[in-house]
């Protein structure tokens, strides 16, 4: 799962049949330990690696992960401004 530099991404977990607690956590400790969040999604915006588990009413527990990595924005460096003759036409290239 990816996300662009300054914005974030919502994790979902999906649970089959009824779990007595779910929780969200950031392996690397970057986020906060998330405990029954609202329709178990988590606003994740730092790259890592993050686990979603649902316990059942017995304590059994049922983990997956998801890697999730910041996509850099590119860098643009366009000018300042473009003089143009009536009828031209001009290319700017970004990067």
């Amino acid at each position: 799962t990816q996300f662009c530099t300054g914005s974030s991404v919502i994790l979902t977990g999906n649970v089959q049949g009824q779990a007595a607690q779910t929780q969200w956590i950031s392996v690397s400790g970057t986020l906060p330990q998330v405990d029954n969040p609202p329709n178990n999604q988590y606003d994740v915006d730092i790259a890592g690696t993050y686990q979603f588990h649902a316990f059942s009413s017995l304590g059994c527990d049922y983990s997956d992960a998801v890697n999730v990595i910041e996509v850099q924005l590119p860098v643009m460096n366009l000018p300042q401004q473009v003089d143009l003759c009536p009828q031209s036409t001009v290319s700017i290239t970004a990067g």
